[in-house]
Formats: structure tokens, sequence, C-alpha cells
């Protein structure tokens, strides 16, 4: 009955350690990716709008002035559609984080629920 209830225990134990590990993984990927995505969009943008605003002659004048007046406020508009994109990205692995922790929950749930039923299947048979 002891050793029944205690590997009941560990089992559970093991399944949330696994668990914290699991998650702060799947979090921690999923924010590299999400910066990733961020940092490919901002640049991919910004590497676009300087070829084609600093081209030419004129696009050396242009050059001269952002130096001294800064970029215009349309480049903003990268640094906000990049971070939607890292919003969505985050969004999804939360989305899929929480899947995974309410599927291990339910594991360790019923693992506590066949550990009791076999203390009282023990407990039947020695009466």
């Amino acid at each position: 009955k002891k050793e029944t209830a205690n590997l009941v225990v560990l089992a559970v134990e093991k399944i949330l350690n696994d668990l914290d590990e699991s998650v702060a993984k799947m979090f921690r990927l999923g924010a590299e990716n999400a910066k990733q995505k961020f940092e490919a969009h901002v640049e991919g943008r910004m590497n676009a709008y300087k070829r084609s605003r600093y081209s030419g002659l004129r696009g050396a004048a242009r050059w001269v002035r952002d130096k001294f007046m800064g970029i215009p406020d349309e480049v903003n508009e990268y640094f906000s559609e990049g971070r939607e994109k890292y919003i969505a990205s985050m969004d999804v692995t939360l989305t899929n984080i929480s899947q995974y922790v309410a599927l291990k929950l339910t594991e360790a749930k019923t693992r506590i629920t066949l550990g009791k039923q076999e203390v009282s299947d023990y407990q039947r048979r020695s009466d």
C-alpha cells in the first residue's frame, strides 16, 4: 500500500518536474523565434527602404539630410509591423504552452486517480 502511494507520488512529481522544464524550454524557443521574426521583418523592410530611398544622386542628398534630421516617421511602421509579428508568434507559443500544461496536468490527475484505485484494490485484496 505504502509502496504504491510512493510510486504514485514519484510518478506525479516526475510529470510536474518535466512540465516545468518543458514549459521553460518551449517559452525560450518561442521567444527566440518571435524575436527572429521581428528582426528579420524590420531588417528586410529597412534594407528595401534604404535601397529605394538612397539610390542615385538624389538618394545621396536624402542620406545626408536623414543623418541630420533623422529617418522619416514612415520607418516606424516597419517596427510596428514587426511588433505585431512578434506578438502573433508569442500568442501561438503561449497557446501551445497552455495546451501542453493542461495535457500534463490531466496526465498527473489521471495517475493520481489510478494510484487511488490501486490502493483501494490492494486494500480489498488484503481484507
